[in-house]
């Protein structure tokens, strides 16, 4: 019992991780896809200044490309870096990308970069909103750890109370069995004994 619960709460922990992971990378995707749409709003009607206002809760970066992917617009978090992304997306439609190595951060760390087609006054453009996942990293991380670290207690109490139910229940039957095995042949008027529940045993 106490393996087939073990079985049943790592993947189910698993399962917990994975969805919590992906909800939490969709609320960050949808956010970006958002502030891209904003933005590119006002790129395309020629309202966009050279940096991109702050929506006061910045946690993305933000960069306007023209036709020749030159970076004309960005966040100040983000002012003189070179283009997020080294070429833009072949095909011109909305993508949600996962990189790491951008010129924003350090080695290793990974984003979600929102890639928005935009038509500006100058032509057709992008629009890129890049993200960290390191806060979310972190987050299920966490979980997982609280999930490692609960789990094997909680087996423990499964384990002691399955032990000590099953013994409850099969007490009458080792009963049973012990005086079965004391009777002999030469007993022959002893009598096992019978619970005093009176049921099936």
């Amino acid at each position: 019992a106490t393996v087939v619960v073990a079985l049943a709460l790592a993947a189910g922990g698993l399962i917990l991780v994975v969805l919590v992971h992906r909800s939490l990378v969709g609320s960050l995707d949808a956010a970006g896809l958002a502030r891209a749409r904003d933005v590119g709003a006002l790129a395309a009607s020629g309202r966009l200044q050279s940096t991109v206002a702050s929506t006061g809760e910045e946690s993305s970066v933000v960069q306007v490309l023209d036709p020749t992917g030159k970076v004309i617009a960005t966040s100040p978090n983000i002012d003189g870096e070179a283009a997020l992304l080294p070429a833009p997306p072949h095909q011109r439609r909305q993508q949600v990308l996962t990189r790491s190595g951008l010129p924003i951060a350090d080695t290793g760390q990974a984003f979600r970069v929102v890639a928005e087609p935009v038509y500006l006054p100058a032509g057709p453009g992008w629009v890129y909103v890049a993200t960290s996942l390191a806060q979310i990293d972190l987050t299920t991380a966490r979980l997982a750890t609280l999930l490692a670290l609960g789990t094997p207690v909680l087996l423990l109490v499964v384990a002691s109370a399955t032990w000590r139910a099953v013994g409850r229940a099969l007490r009458p039957v080792e009963q049973i069995r012990s005086s079965a095995a004391s009777i002999s042949g030469t007993e022959p008027g002893a009598r096992l004994p019978v619970p005093a529940s009176r049921d099936e045993i």
